[in-house]
């Protein structure tokens, strides 16, 4: 069996070394990630249901605004049946 050279055992090392050492920052960087993804969604779901609302709103406004612009002469009843007894 043949000996690995110092120097290519000195770089495995080395190379081994660097990604045990950067895995927590790494870890950190997809947790801050998540945490800013997680954030715009419920930011963008607020705005959301925010507009829903207001388009609510402009629907119940519009539809008493009908309501009030529409109303016209009641249509008369007579008080009595035409023989003079009150009407039914």
């Amino acid at each position: 069996m043949t000996a690995i050279p110092e120097d290519v055992a000195s770089a495995i090392a080395i190379g081994n070394f660097k990604a045990i050492s950067e895995q927590p920052a790494m870890l950190s960087n997809l947790a801050f990630s998540n945490l800013v993804a997680n954030t715009n969604l419920s930011q963008q779901n607020a705005v959301a249901n925010q507009q829903a609302m207001n388009e609510f709103g402009i629907t119940v406004v519009a539809g008493a605004v009908d309501l009030i612009g529409n109303v016209g002469a009641q249509k008369a009843h007579p008080s009595t049946d035409g023989t003079g007894q009150p009407g039914s």
